[in-house]
């Protein structure tokens, strides 16, 4: 490949405006149509007035009212199915029965272990499909998602670990899991990119200075973890522009008078050609929307947007088994995978999914690095092919 090749060496894959998440961009897509159905049930108590109704509806949820994600969502009183959004809630029965409460019900009747088991099915039947090659270049094709060894051979053996909605959604330090994360990276001689919500990072900082120092990379994720691809186009460049400013912040702090790589290359204010992202020029849109607005914002400041190929859609589903085996049946060559960041009492589980991800890459001989590490490998491809 010629040194001034225009082809990227991240194989690509979103811009527009995807929808919420992976699985949701699939089924809005398949299953548009689906109708809405209802049946009646018997009634859970002798009590109740009403049965509960089954019924199908093509309505986006919101992650933040999961019962995983540490909050009561409420039904009414029906069984709820939203199968164009992953989304499956399962309420209390009609009435103001409390000795039916959600917590008193046998576990294969509560609503965490439907929406855990429906969104293990969803995500089984994803990955039972090479989405690698036949989804993510059609549904994202303006996103790096993965760097492909075919064109970039020394990306062999790598996976590229980013960590999202870092450092830590409380305020109190004794919550984080920082050091914890640190600790297990360690541990497997790993490297990450910790996607910062930057509204988290007050109060945290020594934590992610720790991590700069460590060889680690932060990189931008929107101040608050919300979707943005709603907001005009100058308020998005305002809070892009103000998270930005807190990661560069720690980069320079971490690394003292002389910055390190990356905060020296995301300094730069100079478009990068295709063919290149300098270190820490990444951005990923909270919850996978890219609006044309947030595209036009990132490629004015010379950012490049990425998602994965190796998710486990683990803020719904809390089996710390399932996601690291899922993930590791995901994982190839250029992988880039994601898995939320765990503190205490908020996707806490997602630790020893940690752990076990990395010990399973380790165990297969991968080396784990973070995407600017991946990006360098990738362009020593492109030199070596140039030579």
């Amino acid at each position: 490949m010629s040194a001034h090749s225009n082809e990227s060496p991240a194989q690509t894959a979103s811009g527009g405006s995807p929808p919420l998440s992976w699985l949701d961009s699939i089924t809005e897509r398949l299953g548009r149509m689906t109708p809405c159905v209802s049946r009646s049930a018997p009634s859970p108590s002798p009590r109740s007035s009403s049965s509960p109704r089954v019924s199908m509806s093509p309505l986006l949820g919101s992650q933040r009212g999961s019962p995983i994600s540490g909050s009561r969502r409420t039904c009414g009183s029906s069984l709820t199915w939203w199968p164009t959004s992953a989304r499956v809630c399962i309420s209390r029965s009609a009435g103001n029965d409390d000795s039916f409460a959600d917590e008193q019900r046998p576990p294969f009747l509560r609503s965490e272990y439907w929406r855990t088991e429906f969104h293990k099915a969803c995500w089984s039947v994803v990955n039972a499909v090479n989405f690698r090659t036949t989804i993510l270049p059609v549904v994202f094709p303006d996103t790096v998602c993965f760097f492909d060894p075919a064109k970039h051979p020394r990306v062999k053996g790598k996976i590229a670990l980013t960590i999202d909605d870092a450092p830590c959604k409380s305020r109190s330090p004794d919550d984080s899991m920082v050091k914890e994360v640190l600790s297990v990276l360690k541990e497997f001689d790993a490297h990450a990119t910790f996607f910062l919500c930057t509204d988290y990072v007050k109060g945290h900082e020594d934590g992610l200075r720790e991590a700069i120092a460590q060889g680690h990379e932060v990189a931008n994720h929107c101040p608050e973890d919300r979707s943005y691809a709603d907001d005009a186009e100058q308020d998005f460049e305002a809070a892009f522009l103000r998270a930005e400013s807190v990661c560069n912040s720690l980069r320079a702090s971490a690394c003292g008078e002389e910055p390190c790589l990356s905060a020296r290359m995301s300094e730069q204010s100079t478009m990068p050609s295709e063919s290149e992202t300098p270190a820490g020029r990444w951005f990923r849109a909270p919850h996978g929307r890219l609006s044309p607005a947030m595209k036009s914002v990132i490629n004015r400041h010379g950012f490049k947007h990425v998602l994965c190929d190796c998710y486990a859609n683990d803020p719904w589903i809390a089996d710390s088994d399932f996601i690291a085996r899922t993930m590791l049946d995901s994982a190839l060559d250029g992988s880039v995978a994601v898995i939320h960041m765990p503190e205490r009492g908020f996707r806490e589980y997602n630790f020893q999914a940690l752990r076990q991800f990395l010990k399973g890459l380790q165990e297969r001989d991968f080396q784990t690095v973070s995407l600017s590490q991946m990006q360098a490998e990738a362009m020593k491809s492109v030199a070596v092919a140039a030579e």
